[in-house]
């Protein structure tokens, strides 16, 4: 679930606000975890490519916060890149050192085919130096979580439609459908669904047609202990 999002009208992919929440989620992200050990946790920002901004990328290193990002094609050029020896049994893999007079760590690009026999590569830039290119291509996959987040708030509960014409209004729709997304992923959870996808939607439908008419649990496919009166 998000803990920090500006809504935009949508002309632009709002890359300038995205300053702004690094700011308030450096500052806050380590009360967010309870029996934590703060030595042992650290930031990573994992961004789109329409978040590409090589100043960023720079100053984020020097505060010491790591991201990960795909490279732009052409990047570089005029600074110093390294490519880095790997190991035989790494395949295709190709890794380079990127440095910049002035700055004490270097970025790191790593390129790797996406599939044995494809055509397409990973490319992708960060400043983690000691994990593996399989580890950190894994991390920047999790992004896409963003993605079934944001196709699950427009398809399944409406924000693609919303019910209002003022901006007020769309703000309040967009809160509305986020406490609701919070309620049925953790009403899922409390049932043993992990794959939560699968069941949102009917879950939804069940809540506006019948709330208070006993669930079919061969639709939600709940295991056979669970009891919704436990909710």
């Amino acid at each position: 679930m998000p803990v920090a999002f500006t809504a935009t009208e949508g002309k632009d992919n709002g890359s300038e606000l995205l300053d702004d929440h690094l700011t308030e989620i450096g500052e806050n992200w380590m009360s967010w975890f309870k029996n934590r050990q703060e030595n042992s946790l650290t930031l990573l920002s994992i961004f789109d490519k329409g978040y590409w901004n090589v100043k960023r990328f720079w100053r984020l290193t020097a505060a010491g916060t790591c991201f990960i990002c795909p490279k732009k094609k052409g990047a570089f050029k005029n600074d110093l890149v390294d490519q880095q020896p790997v190991s035989a049994s790494d395949g295709d893999l190709k890794e380079f050192f990127i440095r910049r007079p002035g700055t004490e760590k270097p970025l790191r690009w790593i390129s790797m085919k996406r599939k044995k026999d494809s055509t397409k590569h990973w490319e992708l830039l960060t400043n983690i130096l000691d994990l593996p290119a399989a580890t950190i291509i894994a991390l920047y996959k999790l992004r896409w979580k963003i993605e079934e987040f944001f196709k699950c708030l427009k398809h399944l509960l409406g924000l693609r439609r919303p019910l209002v014409e003022s901006w007020v209004g769309f703000i309040q729709h967009l809160y509305f459908n986020l406490l609701l997304m919070m309620l049925l992923i953790y009403m899922l959870t409390l049932l043993g669904l992990p794959k939560w996808q699968t069941n949102i939607l009917e879950l939804k439908r069940l809540l506006v047609k019948s709330p208070e008419q006993p669930w079919s649990f061969n639709t939600l496919r709940i295991p056979l202990g669970s009891r919704f009166d436990s909710l």
